[in-house]
């Protein structure tokens, strides 16, 4: 397995002759799905958002972003870009309470049988 010290990104102006650190990560964080790399873990979003879909039953504490990545990190060694996470999330919470039209139908059904409700009370009023 490869190891990799740190990642330094930098950037340098024609104007002058040094180089401008943007940022210095002591750790190694790029993606485990590179195709260069077999070597590297592969996950995909739906397959850790169906572990984390158990997690989104209960609303307190709230999950961010960084705490799926910190705790992937933490626990299955496992480094996911915010992007990932952020379609893990998306997987799990749709896996809980279901997708958009879910939410769509669910209120259309709920709103016809309020209306037919109002409807027989005006009826029975007449």
């Amino acid at each position: 397995q490869r190891s990799y010290g740190w990642v330094l990104w930098a950037c340098k102006s024609n104007k002058v002759t040094y180089w401008h650190v943007k940022a210095f990560v002591n750790e190694h964080t790029c993606e485990r799905n590179n195709n260069y790399n077999v070597e590297l873990k592969l996950v995909s979003a739906a397959m850790i958002g169906d572990l984390f879909a158990s997690k989104y039953l209960n609303p307190r504490p709230i999950i961010h972003h960084k705490d799926i990545i910190f705790e992937m990190r933490e626990q299955h060694d496992i480094h996911l870009s915010y992007n990932k996470a952020y379609r893990l999330k998306e997987h799990a919470l749709n896996q809980v309470f279901g997708g958009p039209w879910e939410y769509v139908q669910r209120d259309f059904d709920l709103l016809m049988a309020k209306l037919k409700e109002t409807y027989r009370e005006v009826y029975d009023e007449l």
